[in-house]
């Protein structure tokens, strides 16, 4: 046996192993010492099954303080060594004064919890997209207090983020209207459901099922109509749901069978009429392709305008689906020692109560630059007041009733036309006053000239229109 080393010195052991560098490890006896010497004299380096078991066995005797604090110092050391590369990372991230910086909001270091997700992100090999564009947004907020609130917010929770750098927030409203909008939650959760398996709304193809009894759903099939394996995709997704279907007799209950021949469903003797599943799809069922399922949701939602919603407390808000809601910034309270005035309030999944100010609750998608106030009274269930968000879809509640939460890091979605706007409006806006005025009405941060906050708004454009354009 080669490259193996083993000395005790008292109850200290030191111990080399493979190409590990030298361990050393205190014992609490003298025995303990001599019997981790004799296990290691019984291993071979050359062996990953035995490199592996003497790693884990010296992980076993090292103090779990030591080792979280050893962990932490050379997660430390790491991120110090890429900070000094920053350009490596992203070509317009630089370092400076052991911060780092992004050349379009290079007046604002980005905060250490926003900079050390960019580097996990590069580590991990996941796309900065999302985390890069959360943060210049986060730079156009004019109000510091609101942008360290979110810095908490997004320390003490899991954040899902567009990609184009919007978050993910909740609310429940009350619903102000009797129309079915059965159709629109059926879609609103299918779209959540592909948001949530990581997969592209617009890349997923969808179809409406429907069959001559009156059963009717969506489902997204991952083939084409004319493949060999598309009608055993449609039974698939019919036979979770279908009232009628009866998995031990391999086939759907016809519910006309007892009309037609005037036999008691209550009579001993009655046995139902079985379709076979096949013989169900090619006889009494309908398959109509829809389109991509980011299209019709989209169209969906704009020609909802008669499913409407309202907040719980004043009952004057107009809420609707895919229509931002919004109040002017200067009548929200921007004190985050205040926890309940002015303003459009949104919770975390932790905030969120099935039985608090609303019976429907939404899936909303909020520009950081909006956030007004993170109040420091919630603990970790944050809210906090904004001044503008958007609905984008239904949220659900789980039989514990917990909020189903979008457990993903960046999310697909359809809205980045609500942000161009939002940017644009902003961008007329700055054209209208002079820098001073700008500043003094909070429509952009004090650390801001007129030639950053313009830069910064044609480098977020920028981005967003190629990432369209890759779509």
């Amino acid at each position: 046996m080669t490259n193996k080393f083993v000395t005790k010195i008292g109850t200290a052991v030191c111990a080399k192993f493979a190409d590990y560098p030298m361990r050393k490890i205190i014992f609490d006896s003298d025995q303990e010492a001599i019997d981790f010497c004799n296990l290691i004299q019984t291993l071979d380096p050359l062996k990953k099954e035995d490199i592996a078991y003497f790693n884990e066995v010296c992980e076993s005797y090292v103090d779990p303080d030591i080792r979280k604090l050893t962990t932490e110092r050379e997660k430390l050391e790491k991120y110090a060594a890429l900070l000094a590369e920053a350009h490596l990372i992203h070509p317009d991230l630089y370092s400076k004064n052991n911060s780092l910086y992004h050349k379009a909001t290079k007046t604002l270091s980005i905060p250490e919890v926003v900079a050390k997700e960019i580097v996990r992100r590069h580590v991990e090999k996941e796309s900065l997209d999302s985390i890069m564009n959360f943060w210049k947004l986060t730079a156009l907020n004019p109000n510091p207090q609101a942008r360290e609130g979110l810095f908490r917010f997004i320390t003490d929770l899991d954040l899902t983020l567009t990609n184009s750098g919007l978050f993910i927030a909740y609310r429940n409203v009350v619903n102000l209207t009797e129309v079915d909008s059965e159709s629109l939650e059926e879609l609103s959760q299918l779209y959540i459901k592909t948001v949530r398996s990581k997969k592209s709304p617009a890349l997923a193809k969808l179809y409406s099922i429907n069959d001559i009894f009156g059963f009717k759903t969506f489902a997204v099939i991952d083939c084409e109509m004319e493949d060999e394996k598309f009608n055993a995709e449609v039974l698939r997704v019919v036979k979770k749901i279908h009232p009628k279907y009866h998995n031990n007799d391999d086939g759907f209950e016809n519910p006309n069978y007892d009309d037609a021949l005037f036999i008691d469903e209550d009579e001993d003797d009655f046995e139902p009429e079985f379709i076979g599943e096949y013989e169900y799809i090619e006889q009494y069922c309908t398959v109509i392709f829809m389109g991509n399922l980011s299209e019709v949701y989209s169209e969906k939602v704009k020609n909802s305008s008669e499913i409407k919603f309202t907040d719980d407390r004043t009952k004057t808000m107009s809420i609707q689906l895919g229509v931002p809601v919004s109040l002017p910034r200067t009548q929200c309270d921007s004190n985050p020692d205040v926890s309940c005035s002015r303003g459009l309030h949104l919770g975390s999944k932790n905030f969120m109560k099935p039985t608090s100010f609303g019976n429907q609750a939404l899936i909303c998608l909020v520009n950081p630059r909006d956030v007004v106030a993170v109040p420091h009274a919630y603990g970790n269930a944050y809210k906090m007041r904004v001044c503008q968000y958007l609905p984008i879809a239904f949220a659900e509640y789980d039989k514990n009733h917990a909020l189903v939460e979008l457990n993903v890091a960046t999310m697909e979605t359809d809205f980045d036309k609500y942000l161009m706007q939002d940017l644009e409006n902003l961008r007329e806006i700055l054209n209208s006053v002079d820098i001073s005025e700008a500043v003094d009405h909070q429509i952009i941060p004090a650390e801001f000239d007129w030639i950053n906050a313009v830069g910064l708004l044609n480098n977020i454009k920028k981005n967003i229109e190629q990432r369209v354009i890759n779509v």
